[in-house]
Order: structure tokens, then sequence, then C-alpha cells
């Protein structure tokens, strides 16, 4: 079905040197047609939801951790919440720096 896209303000990039928001964070843990590696536009589903404080118009952070301890997550991109169900959301990849896939962390910014 058509869903209405909320209007939001898209928020600027955090650098690799911004720190955590502190706020819900996840998982991506589906993506349309099942695809694991995803890219700029695909439409993916995140383990967070209103319970979380999660609402459509929202901006979720993508963040893989360093393999090295100490160094900070690589930041990979953001998504943008277009429905939120009491424990899952469904956002759009809206901005991307590194390739992300199921499995890469989010934090609602």
């Amino acid at each position: 079905p058509q869903l209405p896209i909320p209007l939001a303000r898209v928020p600027a990039l955090p650098s690799v040197c911004d720190p955590g928001t502190g706020r819900s964070t996840g998982l991506i843990v589906n993506s349309k047609d099942y695809r694991y590696s995803l890219a700029d536009g695909s439409l993916v589903e995140v383990n967070l939801g209103r319970s979380n404080f999660v609402q459509p118009g929202d901006f979720l952070t993508v963040y893989r951790e360093s393999p090295v301890k100490g160094n900070p997550p690589q930041l990979l991109g953001e998504i943008a919440v277009l429905t939120a169900e009491d424990t899952t959301a469904t956002g759009r990849i809206i901005r991307m720096r590194y390739q992300m896939s199921v499995g890469d962390r989010v934090e609602l910014k």
C-alpha cells in the first residue's frame, strides 16, 4: 500500500569523531528482497520501534564496530524511518559513506 512519507529536515551526517547519542540502539535485521548487501535507497527493517521511542520521520545512524579494540566505530550512513510498529521499524537508506549490510548497528539520532 501507499504510505505517506514523513516530512523532516535531514540532519547533518555525523563525523567519525562525534560521540554516540546515547539513545536507543539496535540492528538492521532485514531488507527488501532479503538482500544482504544494501545500497542507497534500499528499504530495511530494524529491531527498534515505538517501544524504543522510534517514530516515522526519525533518523538512525548506521555504524559498524571497529575490529580493533579502542578504535571508534565506522560510520556507514543514515536511515530515514518511514513506519514504526511496537518493536520494529521500516526505513529507507538515505545516505551512505560505505556499504551497509544486514547485521550492522543503528542508533537513534
